[in-house]
């Protein structure tokens, strides 16, 4: 009789181990899927970033061309009236 209730006790066990043991699973997987969408999500914005700041960088250079444009033109003038 006792050993029926160990062998029914030492099942229950074994099914408590394992039913814990897949939800564990199942929490790290979850935890691990969060995860990787969060780090997906960083790299997103960082390149959204970038592209802005890349963006950015070549308005500067256009602007910088016409600042140069415009010198030159002035420099240009000025040399053609001072050999007139």
């Amino acid at each position: 009789m006792l050993s029926q209730w160990l062998g029914v006790i030492s099942l229950c066990l074994g099914l408590v181990a394992t039913v814990a043991s897949g939800l564990s699973w199942l929490a790290g997987r979850t935890r691990k899927t969060y995860a990787a969408e969060r780090d997906f999500g960083h790299l997103r914005s960082g390149q959204v970033a970038m592209a802005e700041a890349l963006n950015q960088g070549l308005e500067d250079i256009e602007d910088i061309k016409a600042d140069l444009n415009e010198i030159r033109r002035l420099l240009e003038i000025r040399a053609l009236t001072k050999n007139s």
